[in-house]
């Protein structure tokens, strides 16, 4: 029976903090407060910044103990260099030659590791948002992309 209890508060208080952060979080080690409020406050890094990611690469660390994401890009490939005519002083305004690589170039933005319960909280948190997303694309008609 007393398993049950602890069940069941481990859940109410897992749901509590979800509720109260309106973000995905797992379940933390965190210290016994009273019955109220906690605000949390954000804070941009020193890095920060905003990325588009069109695809992802990664898999489990070989120590098992994380998930890495490497968020990625696609673009076609700038060209690495470009030759130009010039006439009478005057440079032309189109590459007469251009040398670049071929085929599709993947930028990786940034790198994510994640703990096991972080990355479900992020699946869920995932899930709740694709749900929504999807629910105003049916309402209007819109495509989000």
């Amino acid at each position: 029976m007393a398993g049950k209890k602890k069940t069941a508060k481990r859940k109410a208080a897992r749901k509590a903090t979800q509720a109260a952060t309106a973000t995905s979080s797992p379940d933390k080690q965190r210290p016994k407060m009273a019955t109220g409020e906690l605000e949390f406050f954000y804070q941009k890094g020193n890095h920060f910044r905003v990325i588009h990611a069109d695809g992802v690469h990664g898999g489990v660390v070989p120590t098992g103990k994380h998930i890495h994401m490497a968020f990625f890009n696609e673009r076609n490939p700038i060209p690495q260099s470009q030759v130009f005519s010039v006439s009478a002083g005057r440079l032309s305004e189109t590459a007469i030659r251009e040398h670049s690589k071929k085929g599709v170039v993947r930028e990786v933005e940034c790198d994510v590791i994640l703990t096991l319960p972080t990355a479900k909280a992020l699946r869920e948190w995932l899930d709740k948002i694709i749900a929504a997303a999807q629910a105003i694309k049916d309402a209007t008609g819109k495509d989000q992309e």
